[in-house]
């Protein structure tokens, strides 16, 4: 096992601090455990007010999505990302999500993301298996805190694994209250899976479950992240929803 994570201020290989954050798209390579529950008690108290009300109700999916990812390229390196949406939401007729619960190893990934996309990223170290994320059976780890929460992931993945084209969206606000999206697509190679979670810590989000889910490795993936705009003028179209296409492994 490999672990990597170390506070902000000493981050200065990684960037940070001063210097502006290389503006979207960015374009990313990487490897990713996605899993997925039923929404549990709390998940929609996690959406903010600006979200919940343009979002009434019926135009919520009582889904919670969840990924590991471990980034092999971006614009300011590698590093790993927890990432948690605890509901999906119908936006304009497309499925969408929120992520009030992110985290990352890189202090040049925190600011970019606060400052591009509003995502709200705090620091944690990560333990990664010492080979491929889909090569065999896999756990990786995320801490944050001296124990404020942890999030361990254990998978099983099928051998087969299928070609897929992907985009979707994700919906923030950010901290003047305006509600912000930006596209996600991605393409790459998804093998089914079961996902044991185990999430502890005072601190830990709620709506996070533990337990066995479902779930997909995804390999040899490329990820396209696009400039953060109000919604209205947010388009993910031209592929099927992101997140519409994970669930169908359910």
């Amino acid at each position: 096992m490999k672990e990597h994570g170390r506070p902000a201020a000493h981050d200065e290989a990684r960037g940070g601090g001063s210097t502006p954050p290389p503006p979207p798209p960015w374009s990313c390579r990487l490897d990713a455990i996605v899993w997925w529950h039923r929404a549990g008690p709390g998940a929609a108290a996690a959406l903010p007010e600006a979200l919940t009300e343009a979002l009434r109700a019926p135009r919520r999916l009582p889904v919670t999505l969840a990924a590991v990812v471990r980034y092999a390229e971006t614009p300011v390196g590698p590093y790993g990302e927890l990432a948690g949406s605890p509901l999906l939401l119908l936006d304009g007729g497309r499925v969408a999500g929120h992520v009030p619960f992110i985290a990352v190893d890189s202090v040049a990934s925190a600011d970019a993301g606060r400052a591009l996309w509003a995502l709200p990223k705090v620091m944690a170290a990560f333990t990664w298996p010492a080979g491929p994320l889909g090569a065999a059976a896999a756990e990786a780890t995320v801490r944050h805190g001296e124990g404020a929460w942890s999030v361990a992931v254990r998978v099983h993945p099928r051998r087969a694994r299928v070609p897929f084209a992907v985009a979707g969206r994700c919906l923030q606000v950010d901290e003047e209250g305006r509600r912000l999206a930006f596209p996600v697509h991605g393409v790459g190679l998804a093998a089914p899976a079961r996902a044991r979670v185990a999430v502890g810590g005072p601190e830990a989000p709620a709506w996070l479950r533990d337990g066995d889910h479902a779930a997909l490795v995804l390999s040899r993936t490329r990820v396209r992240v696009g400039r953060a705009a109000p919604p209205q003028a947010c388009s993910s179209a031209g592929s099927p929803s992101m997140l519409t296409a994970l669930f169908s492994a359910e």
